[in-house]
């Protein structure tokens, strides 16, 4: 399934975000999205689940700088950590998989957010060192009442993760979890 958002503009934290794509398919999914501050597209790979009937799930699966330099877009954000904070921010508000609130005004805070603790480069790609042991965030998320656009209103650290960062096959692997 293969949708276009092209006319969909979301400002996020002094940034822009333009949703270019967004493809589905029965395991992964993946949103294209532009940052216009730097002009630079990246792709965000992402799982999503209802959990126990209650929690509203992302897993952040990899990232894919499809345009650019892939330094550029690190010095842009301040490192790794803090790219893959505000994508993860810019996924919660873009809200791909439907997750509610759906009334500007409302609030809802059983969504959290999945990721390795681990991180690296592989060429043009950030992806997971580890798939085990990930660092788990939860997050209140709101709709604006003036305008509906979703905010972040809130995030708490419920696991921190397990970075292992002993040399091995991924040497340049970097704790990315707070």
């Amino acid at each position: 399934m293969f949708w276009e958002f092209s006319r969909v503009w979301l400002s996020q934290i002094r940034r822009v975000f333009r949703i270019v794509s967004m493809i589905s398919g029965a395991h992964l999914e993946a949103l294209s999205v532009h940052w216009i501050a730097a002009e630079r597209p990246f792709r965000i790979f992402w799982r999503s689940r209802k959990a126990c009937n209650y929690w509203y799930d992302y897993y952040l699966e990899r990232v894919e700088v499809v345009g650019g330099s892939v330094d550029a877009c690190l010095q842009y954000y301040g490192g790794l950590k803090e790219l893959l904070q505000a994508i993860t921010e810019c996924l919660l508000k873009i809200n791909p998989a439907g997750f509610p609130p759906d009334k500007p005004g409302d609030c809802a805070d059983n969504w959290r957010v999945m990721r390795g603790p681990c991180w690296y480069r592989n060429g043009n790609t950030f992806e997971p060192c580890a798939y085990e042991k990930c660092c788990l965030d939860r997050y209140t998320v709101c709709r604006d009442p003036q305008n509906g656009e979703r905010i972040v209103v809130d995030r708490e650290v419920i696991d921190p993760g397990i970075c292992d960062v002993t040399p091995g096959p991924r040497p340049q692997c970097e704790a990315v979890c707070d």
